[in-house]
């Protein structure tokens, strides 16, 4: 895979929360060619709808709601079902996928390894042996209210994850299946998004994706 070149796959719903990061992250659809893959060192998936967080003036929910990706109709989760041979053999030799935020482990059966999730309370967590610049310390993954979220569990031997894990690192052959479970506009605030967005972006860039 070409080191620094990185590809999204996502549906319209995820554009406003990968639009602020700094990195070239060409848009793909699910007319993508596996065969493309090779061309790239990471793939970018964005299964279903995200939530984001915004609240108005009077302290009431006025954003959306997450909304899980279905076979057939959800384009990406078919997309990922019908070529799921192709994913796990890019990341075999080398490439990495970058699974952003999910509801349900039927989000996942295209993996080629079992992986559940379970929900999990949190406001805080340890960055463990996620990441591997140390760029990322607890101040970053705190985040001052419980939230609740579907993280991984039952991680296969030789995972990374934050703790709870609410990122992890599966490697697999030469390369790795990444899972983030936030994104930057997961929790209202801006000192959470840019937290969130520091987050990301390290994320990218220790799997060498060109700034912009």
């Amino acid at each position: 895979p070409l080191v620094g070149r990185a590809v999204r796959l996502a549906g319209a719903g995820w554009d406003r929360v990968l639009a602020g990061l700094p990195f070239d992250l060409a848009a793909a659809g699910s007319n993508l060619s596996a065969s493309d893959l090779k061309n790239y060192n990471l793939l970018v998936a964005g299964i279903g709808r995200p939530r984001i967080e915004v609240f108005d003036d009077k302290n009431k929910f006025a954003g959306q709601e997450a909304v899980p990706g279905r076979p057939g109709q959800d384009p990406v989760l078919d997309w990922l079902g019908r070529n799921r041979r192709e994913v796990a053999d890019f990341v075999e030799k080398g490439g990495a996928v970058l699974v952003l935020p999910v509801q349900s482990a039927a989000e996942l059966e295209w993996l080629p390894f079992e992986l559940k999730l379970e929900p999990v309370k949190f406001f805080a967590a340890a960055p463990g042996d996620f990441f591997a610049s140390g760029a990322i310390g607890p101040a970053d993954l705190y985040y001052r209210r419980a939230l609740e979220l579907p993280v991984p569990a039952g991680l296969p031997a030789g995972s990374r994850s934050t703790r709870p894990a609410i990122l992890a690192r599966v490697p697999y052959g030469r390369g790795e299946f990444i899972f983030a479970q936030l994104h930057p506009k997961s929790i209202s605030g801006n000192w959470a998004e840019s937290k969130l967005a520091r987050v990301l972006s390290t994320i990218l860039t220790e799997r060498g994706v060109a700034d912009r």
